[in-house]
């Protein structure tokens, strides 16, 4: 956010700080509410925990609303420093006119530009200016072969067109200097076959831009709850296990029903992903940042894997625990089998597993939001069918289920999402299921934000001349409590 009181980048003037200050006082008094109101719920006063609930939440929505106000503040001010901008240039572009001839009127200008002998180019360019049809860039071209013979140009009268200067820096051989039109020897073409022919200054081949093996993408952060800025070393999650049921009539006189709720709950330890690429400074330096660029896609991509093979993988053991191990080793109402899957059936095809899970899921009062399964298992849904009745995601005529790659399908009101680090490291068992869930009842924790860190220094790589990129993140993540509460489905064995 710019400085309000620096109108730099934004124009002279400042931008208004009293949108700031009453955006700090708004900030303290929500950031006192929230602490009063983890006093109140820690000491179990309940109509205060109301009564401060209903102060945050209006609270907040005034911290909001300065928000937008500040927002729509910094664009108007930025607005007008390109406004002033665009002034400017066009009152500059009004005083812009063509330079002078009158320096070239009768020979050479009297200030010609000289050029830097050790610049590249510089002969080349010189001998195609002085052949140029135009007499100011003739002129121009003359001037840079005189300097780069160490001499200032020609104004003494002898070979006024400056041929001579010409002839000598192109090895053109003439019987007579100064008598054109006679017979003249030119000499041999030099013409860069070979390295000593001039192959040495050919510049090198062209790169282009790297082909590296796809990169999958990390689909749980779409689908989950994710939970940003965690600075603890673990988050504990609550959670009850039991089904609800429902209340017993109780007669006049009689013993009203007394039950105990019971509580579980896990921790969500805190992981640090990490990896360090080295690479060579003199081939950091030679690829003009292809080489920075490379290494910092590689790690991001192994960012994104490593999220999603932990939120669906991990054991629990140093690791996040996955929901594939949480379903594995949970209560078995949730899970089966699907006994009969084919390709040529409604009844076996993975459309049908969809429902089954969803079903399950329906009858503990739970609304799926998504499917996944693994890429390859994705694809091979959608090529299911029959002879008699064509796929059963049929063709754009025939139905809004058809999609281009890459695209989302809704069978039954559920979006499917294909997860393609299930193929690349999951096992062939893990391939075969499919999970319906209430995918936002899991919480994915992050801690500082994905980073990357460079250094020349730090152990041998000074010695080694030597560049490290170090990725990190903080990730927490434990699949059990939404699991066990019953808001996951598994079916294994859908790929016939």
């Amino acid at each position: 956010m710019p400085d309000a009181n620096l109108g730099g980048a934004f124009g002279s003037d400042p931008l208004q700080t009293a949108t700031l200050a009453e955006i700090g006082k708004a900030s303290a008094q929500l950031g006192a509410l929230t602490e009063e109101l983890k006093t109140a719920r820690e000491a179990g006063i309940a109509d205060r925990v109301e009564q401060l609930t209903v102060a945050q939440r209006e609270q907040a929505a005034t911290l909001s609303t300065l928000k937008q106000k500040h927002d729509t503040e910094v664009a108007e001010a930025e607005a007008k420093a390109r406004d002033a901008e665009v002034t400017e240039l066009l009152a500059w572009s009004k005083t812009a006119r063509e330079s002078s001839k009158a320096g070239i009127i009768g020979g050479f200008p009297k200030a010609a530009p000289l050029f830097d002998p050790d610049v590249k180019g510089a002969f080349l360019y010189g001998v195609h200016e002085a052949n140029a049809r135009d007499s100011e860039r003739q002129a121009a071209g003359k001037a840079i072969l005189a300097a780069l013979r160490g001499e200032s140009p020609r104004t003494d009268g002898i070979d006024p067109d400056g041929k001579a200067v010409l002839d000598e820096l192109v090895g053109v051989k003439r019987p007579d200097r100064h008598a054109y039109g006679r017979e003249e020897a030119w000499g041999k073409a030099t013409l860069g076959t070979t390295d000593a022919l001039g192959g040495w200054i050919i510049p090198n081949a062209i790169v282009d831009e790297f082909i590296v093996p796809a990169s999958v993408t990390n689909i749980y952060r779409r689908i989950m709850t994710v939970v940003p800025g965690v600075t603890a070393f673990a988050v504990d999650i609550p959670f009850r296990s039991a089904i609800r049921t429902r209340a017993a009539v109780a007669l006049f006189g009689s013993t009203k029903e007394n039950l105990d709720l019971a509580y579980n709950g896990y921790t969500a330890t805190m992981y640090t992903l990490a990896r360090i690429h080295d690479v060579g400074n003199q081939f950091l330096r030679q690829s003009r940042g292809a080489a920075e660029a490379d290494v910092l896609s590689e790690l991001a991509a192994a960012f994104a894997q490593g999220e999603s093979y932990y939120t669906r993988e991990g054991s629990g053991t140093n690791q996040p625990f996955g929901y594939t191990s949480a379903l594995t080793n949970g209560p078995s109402t949730f899970r089966s089998t699907f006994s009969s899957p084919s390709d040529s059936t409604v009844a076996g095809s993975m459309a049908a597993a969809i429902a089954v899970c969803g079903g399950a899921l329906g009858g503990r009062g739970v609304t799926p939001t998504a499917a996944v399964l693994s890429a390859t298992s994705y694809w091979n849904m959608l090529r299911q069918g029959s002879d008699n009745a064509g796929f059963w995601f049929a063709t754009q005529e025939k139905s809004p289920a058809s999609i281009d790659p890459g695209t989302l399908i809704s069978p039954f009101g559920i979006p499917v999402y294909p997860d393609a680090d299930a193929d690349l490291e999951a096992t062939a068992a893990v391939i075969d299921n499919l999970v319906v869930a209430n995918w936002k009842k899991f919480k994915v924790y992050f801690g500082q934000s994905y980073r990357v860190d460079s250094s020349d220094q730090a152990g041998t790589r000074w010695d080694t001349n030597l560049t490290g990129f170090r990725g990190e993140e903080e990730m927490g993540f434990d699949a059990r409590p939404a699991v066990y509460a019953g808001y996951a489905q598994m079916i294994t064995d859908i790929v016939p």
